[in-house]
């Protein structure tokens, strides 16, 4: 294993460095847990709904519209608007064009989304990844730089899917023939899911600690990119009439990227000293949409507790009102009986 620190400088002369054995180290480490929790989330998954999302792909084909249209279309906007570097530009179009996260499936779970169709778009984007992201980056990024140096890791996007199917298979299973053994499974996933998120955030900062001093212009897109994405997808699935629970989930989906397959193309694509300046970007996106989502997460709580809480009070004036109807009648009704 290389234990050597990989040092590069940018354009503004900023030592950059990553140290390639914890960075393996802490990918390895995330890596079983999420599959843990990919096999959790399966968990939840009901075959019958499943297959209505297939017949009936209307929430799929608007999630497609999102990842592959409106996703890479915003990063090329805000490149422009920001009037970015041909790289940085490139590093901002680039995580625009990479299908959904992981991290969409845990955050769907936590506000109640639609499980089933939270991970049929994962598994959907991921494949056809392998055909959209080359005609993507072929339509907003010949603006900059010749294409010809970016090359998709479809192995990498085959191992992807491969570490979904198989855990998420593994789950369905277990909730078709041991329910009660899967509901412990979703609750144990859940709480590792909030550990794993914090592990993320803790890992990136220390990994990539100088990511934020990077040019002030890439570092804001990097800040608000999610943001626009996760406030599209909610649109977007709201003027298609969709039910609020496949809004939530549309929203978290279009608004999460997979930065790691991101980082890795950069890696392989771009010479030391270009990748050195892009690397950064994705990992501040990723930084910025855990913190949308736990704001997301956090809000919906509080709604959710907030309606129950309203729900509760106007049961019991409710279960009163009618207490008090019922003995009027029956003291109304007693007095005409003694009369």
């Amino acid at each position: 294993m290389n234990t050597e620190n990989e040092t590069f400088t940018n354009d503004t002369s900023t030592n950059l460095t990553i140290n390639n054995t914890l960075d393996f180290i802490v990918t390895t480490f995330i890596t079983v847990l999420l599959l843990f929790i990919m096999l959790t989330m399966g968990c939840t998954v009901d075959g019958n709904k499943l297959l209505t999302h297939i017949k009936r792909p209307c929430g799929i084909m608007i999630g497609f519209l999102c990842q592959f249209g409106v996703m890479p279309l915003i990063g090329y906007v805000l490149a422009i608007a920001f009037q970015l570097k041909p790289v940085s530009a490139i590093a901002v179009v680039l995580t625009g064009c990479c299908p959904g996260g992981l991290g969409s499936n845990m955050l769907t779970f936590w506000v109640d989304g639609d499980m089933n169709l939270s991970i049929c778009m994962t598994l959907c984007s991921t494949l056809l990844a392998m055909g959209m992201m080359p005609l993507c980056l072929v339509i907003y990024t010949t603006k900059w730089e010749d294409l010809g140096n970016i090359s998709i890791p479809y192995e990498r996007l085959g191992i992807s899917l491969v570490s979904l199917l198989i855990p998420i298979s593994v789950g369905s299973i277990i909730n078709y023939k041991w329910p009660n053994k899967a509901r412990v499974l979703i609750k144990i996933g859940s709480v590792i899911g909030v550990i794993l998120i914090c592990i993320i955030a803790v890992g990136i900062n220390w990994l990539y600690k100088d990511m934020w001093i990077m040019d002030t212009a890439f570092l804001v897109t990097g800040i608000i990119f999610p943001w626009i994405g996760f406030a599209s997808g909610l649109i977007l699935a709201w003027i298609a009439r969709e039910p609020w629970e496949r809004c939530r989930t549309i929203s978290l989906e279009t608004g999460i990227q997979n930065t790691g397959l991101c980082s890795t193309i950069i890696k392989l694509a771009f010479p030391n000293e270009i990748a050195a300046e892009m690397i950064f970007f994705p990992m501040v996106y990723s930084c910025s949409w855990i913190i949308c989502g736990i704001t997301m997460v956090a809000a919906y709580k509080i709604y959710k507790g907030r309606s129950q809480k309203n729900s509760e009070t106007h049961k019991t004036m409710t279960d009163n009102v009618e207490e008090n109807i019922t003995f009027t009648s029956y003291a109304t009704s007693k007095n005409r009986d003694e009369d």
